[in-house]
């Protein structure tokens, strides 16, 4: 073991010399070592800032003895470099990115700051289960927004009252997905304006279409409405010539419990099974191999398989969702919803957050909800007032 050299990797002490590496001056000076415990290969050098830098070691010291009290551009006309291109590449050779160099900046003016931000990031970073977090934002994470583009942000979940539009419910979340938002919504709902009327009805978006959430919704008798992923599908987009054979256009019989092909052919139900403690329901057919258009169908010397999910209750809400009642209904979400959004983005310019992480931006969102909300409720009153002047003026005969 040599006294004082670990490594960067395991933090193991178990270490042995393997020489110096490299025909320069400055290279020579660098001793490499071997971890016996994982077996990684590394120098004096590796994991510091000068690891891929081709400077004497004397002037790393020097470098090192002065950031505290030189500035970087002090520094530079010292040693006769040109700092800006050694803070802006990665060990790679690569233009760093904006933040990384900002951050670098802000690590010699405060490198106690630096650090903390540093390891509250690495703490989001293991919690987070993704792969980068943002240094502005630590609590923000990755998620595929209405440009359909990947981008740091939180999931801002709205219920709205189709006559009033209110905003009932607002939350912010770091999930990335809508699954887990509904039973959180529709309590706060519960709680605000608790007794629901009895004929109350929920038009919910296919995002939170889960076993759970059909679950809860049947427990406590709600009336709701949400599409399965076919559904959805289907209202958006018109998949029948683009791919006939996909699942989305076949017909599912309830009665004889069986799919039927767009060209007629009937897929039965042969069995059941369970899979991460979910029912799984399986339907396919033999009789498709004999079909000339099998190959488009199922692909070559295939069949074709369609399987269902979650039991019962999925069945029920996808023929609910099926009545010409439920599609009218249903056909009302987009007003009621996207009006709000509409008038929070272009009368309000509510387009992103001024507030930073996930204490923060739920008090934007409320005051920008409540803004909308007192706003609904002015022009309200103003229409009746009016409504009532106008009954009062109007000259009898």
């Amino acid at each position: 073991m040599i006294g004082g050299v670990y490594c960067p990797q395991c933090q193991s002490f178990k270490t042995t010399k393997q020489g110096t590496r490299g025909k320069t001056t400055r290279q020579s000076q660098i001793r490499q070592y071997k971890c016996k415990n994982c077996e990684l290969i590394f120098k004096d050098l590796t994991g510091i800032i000068f690891s891929k830098k081709k400077l004497p070691l004397g002037e790393m010291l020097y470098i090192l003895a002065n950031l505290d009290k030189k500035s970087i551009k002090r520094l530079s006309e010292e040693l006769n470099h040109k700092w800006e291109d050694y803070y802006n590449k990665n060990k790679d050779g690569k233009p760093l990115k904006r933040s990384a160099v900002n951050l670098i900046k802000q690590g010699i003016i405060n490198p106690e700051k630096t650090m903390e931000k540093i390891e509250k990031a690495e703490k989001q970073l293991k919690s987070s289960g993704q792969k980068s977090v943002s240094l502005k934002d630590q609590d923000a994470r990755w998620m595929m927004n209405k440009k359909n583009k990947i981008e740091f942000s939180y999931n801002s979940q709205i219920a709205v009252d189709y006559k009033s539009g209110i905003i009932l419910s607002n939350s912010v979340t770091q999930d990335p997905t809508d699954h887990n938002q509904l039973i959180p919504t529709i309590e706060k709902i519960i709680e605000t304006i608790e007794p629901l009327h009895k004929d109350t009805s929920f038009l919910i978006d296919n995002g939170h279409y889960t076993i759970k959430n059909l679950e809860y919704i049947h427990k406590n008798n709600i009336n709701a409405y949400i599409p399965n992923r076919k559904q959805a599908t289907q209202a958006k987009t018109n998949n029948k010539n683009k791919k006939p054979f996909s699942k989305h256009n076949f017909k599912y019989d309830y009665k004889k419990n069986q799919y039927i092909y767009p060209n007629n052919q009937k897929l039965p139900y042969p069995k059941t099974y369970e899979y991460n403690n979910n029912l799984r329901e399986q339907y396919y057919t033999n009789k498709c191999l004999k079909r000339s258009d099998q190959h488009e169908c199922a692909g070559k010397n295939r069949i074709k398989i369609i399987t269902a999910y979650g039991g019962d209750l999925p069945k029920r809400m996808e023929l609910k969702m099926e009545t010409p009642e439920a599609k009218l209904i249903y056909v009302k979400r987009k007003e009621i919803v996207e009006w709000p959004f509409g008038n929070l983005k272009q009368n309000l310019k509510f387009t992103e957050y001024y507030t930073r992480g996930i204490e923060q931006t739920p008090t934007e969102n409320n005051l920008v909800y409540i803004a909308h909300n007192i706003k609904k409720i002015f022009n309200e009153i103003k229409k009746q007032t009016q409504q009532i002047l106008t009954k009062n003026n109007t000259p009898t005969i």
